[in-house]
């Protein structure tokens, strides 16, 4: 179970690196920033699944599908700003996408 949740932490990770490297020009609220508070949202909810669960990949997809759900109900960042175009929903999708491969 280790190795899938540093592979999963690791893709977390890969997709930071690309939002990081991507412009995205002056919009506000900034849609790196959005997509990057997703990413954080889904490695907070990976790391919260003790390593020890037998189903821990299903318990993570599971919990990150219900984490998307909870972000889609309020649809506002930590800074407050309106998420009308999904950013953060994308942020968590893309880790979902990531997890269900390691299926």
């Amino acid at each position: 179970m280790e190795k899938l949740r540093r592979r999963l932490l690791d893709a977390v990770d890969r997709r930071r690196g690309e939002v990081l490297s991507r412009d995205y020009g002056t919009e506000r609220p900034d849609p790196g920033k959005l997509i990057r508070e997703g990413l954080s949202i889904a490695e907070r909810v990976i790391r919260a699944v003790p390593i020890t669960d037998p189903a821990w990949l299903d318990t993570v997809i599971k919990a990150l599908i219900d984490a998307k759900a909870k972000q889609s109900a309020s649809g506002i960042s930590d800074d407050g700003w309106h998420d009308e175009d999904g950013w953060i929903l994308g942020g968590i999708s893309g880790v979902i996408g990531d997890a269900q491969k390691l299926r």
